[in-house]
């Protein structure tokens, strides 16, 4: 075998092996602490959110670039919906009929492909979510597939964690 061949093989199964990595457990949601620190820093920010995505009456996924209007002040709202997005950490948005809006934060389950992906995020609710179970922390194990489960932090806030 030449040295490029040798060289390509090489670098191709390391990002096979990295890929695969990934997906077996090395890495996980974050932290409910962790989590909750992040809503405490970034809180104006994602209030702020949900009060632009309530005012712009937005039902479904925030789609920043598809949204109407092409005035400066549109331009100008659609900024500083990139602007608070980045600074939240979390994409993509979305905002229920009800006002509930969710800002997920995707992460790698164990087993790969078999597992799935996981979802934990940031849940603001009017109403408290049901019937999913509320539990005093999304860190302790135990959660079957499919179950979406709640975590109270304060006020309308909640941290969330999806299983799919």
């Amino acid at each position: 075998m030449n040295r490029c061949r040798t060289s390509t093989w090489a670098l191709g199964a390391a990002v096979l092996l990295a890929i695969a990595a990934s997906g077996c457990g090395l890495g996980g949601p974050p932290s409910d602490a962790v989590m909750i620190a992040h809503l405490q820093r970034e809180r104006v920010a994602f209030d702020t959110l949900v009060r632009m995505m309530t005012e712009d009456r937005i039902v479904g996924n925030l789609v920043v670039d598809g949204m109407p209007g092409k005035s400066p002040e549109r331009t100008v709202r659609r900024e500083k919906y990139r602007v608070l997005l980045r600074r939240t950490g979390c994409r993509p948005a979305y905002r229920d009929e009800a006002g509930r809006v969710t800002f997920d934060v995707p992460y790698p389950t164990s087993g790969g492909g078999v597992a799935g992906t996981g979802f934990k995020g940031y849940v603001y609710a009017p109403t408290p979510p049901a019937p999913a179970p509320v539990r005093t922390s999304l860190d302790q194990g135990g959660l079957r597939r499919f179950e979406d489960t709640f975590r109270h932090v304060d006020g309308c806030w909640y941290l969330a964690r999806m299983r799919v």
